[in-house]
């Protein structure tokens, strides 16, 4: 395991589908689920509660972001 900048970054997980200019981590903090780009943590960090975050999840199981098939 890599050595952590600061003690927060123990905090996250980096996505395996990650990829070298896409780098996405999530994490648990304070009963919500944090989300920020790896390479660029100084743009910030969004959070989520864990309602919204499940819901989100489920929405990605289900196909609800999927791109429309070219026809």
């Amino acid at each position: 395991m890599p050595h952590s900048e600061t003690p927060e970054d123990d905090l996250y997980i980096r996505s395996s589908f990650s990829t070298q200019g896409n780098c996405v981590e999530v994490g648990s903090r304070d009963d919500h689920v944090v989300v920020r780009h790896s390479r660029h943590r100084e743009q910030g960090t969004l959070v989520f509660s864990q309602s919204e975050w499940t819901a989100f999840v489920l929405g990605v199981k289900h196909g609800e972001f999927d791109s429309p098939s070219p026809a």
